[in-house]
């Protein structure tokens, strides 16, 4: 009888590369540099993130939706960077501004999944004591105040489900898994229980502890706000001092490639692909010759199939799908999460692929595709090697924007 097992990367990857790249000082000539090279030169298959609007006296023509419209969409979004950059700003940032801002999405029809806080905005959800996560703030004398800059429940209702949580590592060994729910596969639940019952006695005497520390090893961790909202936070890999369009060569390059391979991990990359050094910023030219060298060589392993590339959103949801497979024989089983999908359909799996091996016989007409409990037909068998089979679902048509 043949044995199925589910594969960590579809085949023949051994790592999982993904851009996030906040659009700080990106101006439009900038903008049409990055746009030009990474997304029609090199066709790398990448997702970007905007600002809504931007009231930032210090770079006053930075890129946003509501200036630039759709001279912008000419590729995938599918990142927030918050509402706006209200920095150096007299700007009031409040409610009804938040409103408008999701208004504005809908009109362009831009459908984020993933949020990252901004600096020392005052509507982050996690950056800078969160709050814009809070619907009520309390005085020392038990007041208690409605917060004008929520809005994690608008960012609920807009559909986003991942959330940075304000944390940049150098970790090479980040693997495609939700941190708790697959770490309890690893080792035994008793084992797993008494761990952390003394490692969270013993970190409280620290003041300086990471709360999340498992997201230097998984991918995701779940997070629920007190409201009872259930979102994902993820962390980002790289560093503060070179995340920018000089500094991007630090990160991709043959060391760094070579272990992703090696360690067959997740890089999501930290960057500002429209920053530059200071003592350059003056320049004609936004793209240095090494960084260009720097994405050209991740595209060679791309292209050999040795590394992965995808939206930032794609790699976190096949996370999530994933880490609900099922395997009952030759019957494989897709099921919902709760938190990304409450009722998994055939479109959630769309433009997506899954890897498997298996052992002794088997033929591909005996596997059985369910999603929930509803057996499906819409997807290709792909017979990779003797013992791996690739499923890859049909397309629904191309990503919007």
């Amino acid at each position: 009888m043949a044995v199925i097992k589910l594969l960590e990367y579809p085949y023949p990857y051994k790592g999982w590369f993904v851009l996030s790249n906040d659009p700080d000082h990106t101006t439009k000539d900038r903008w049409d540099s990055l746009h030009a090279f990474l997304w029609e030169e090199l066709e790398l298959p990448v997702s970007d993130s905007l600002f809504i609007e931007s009231f930032n006296k210090n770079i006053p023509e930075q890129v946003n939706l509501k200036d630039s419209g759709e001279s912008i969409l000419k590729h995938y979004y599918d990142t927030l960077h918050t509402w706006g950059d209200f920095v150096a700003s007299e700007v009031v940032f409040d409610r009804k501004r938040i409103v408008e801002s999701a208004g504005l999405l809908r009109k362009y029809k831009i459908k984020p999944l993933v949020w990252i806080d901004h600096s020392s905005f005052s509507g982050n959800l996690i950056m800078n004591n969160g709050k814009g996560a809070n619907p009520y703030l309390n005085d020392a004398a038990g007041f208690r105040y409605e917060n004008r800059d929520y809005s994690l429940d608008i960012v609920n209702e807009l559909g986003i489900r991942y959330i940075w949580d304000g944390n940049v590592t150098d970790s090479m060994k980040i693997k495609p898994y939700i941190a708790g729910a697959n770490f309890r596969n690893i080792i035994s639940e008793k084992v797993f229980v008494f761990t952390k019952k003394i490692l969270s006695k013993f970190l409280k005497w620290s003041l300086n502890r990471d709360e999340n520390t498992e997201l230097n090893r998984f991918v995701l961790k779940e997070k629920e706000f007190e409201q009872g909202i259930r979102m994902y936070l993820f962390r980002r890999c790289g560093s503060w001092r070179y995340a920018h369009i000089d500094g991007v060569p630090e990160h991709i390059n043959k060391k760094t490639l070579n272990k992703i391979v090696k360690n067959e991990s997740v890089y999501v990359f930290y960057t500002h692909l429209g920053k530059r050094e200071a003592a350059r910023n003056n320049e004609n030219v936004h793209i240095p010759d090494k960084t260009k060298d720097a994405f050209l060589l991740l595209k060679k392993y791309y292209d050999e199939k040795i590394i992965y590339i995808s939206p930032l959103s794609q790699l976190f949801d096949y996370v999530v799908l994933k880490s609900k497979i099922s395997i009952e024989g030759t019957i494989i089983r897709f099921k919902a999460d709760g938190v990304r999908y409450n009722n998994l359909t055939l479109d959630d799996v769309r433009n997506h692929k899954f890897s498997f091996a298996y052992n002794g016989k088997l033929k591909t007409e005996q596997i059985s595709v369910f999603v929930e409990n509803k057996e499906i037909k819409d997807y290709r068998l792909i017979k990779e090697k003797p013992g791996v089979f690739t499923i890859e679902f049909y397309s629904n048509g191309s990503e919007n924007n």
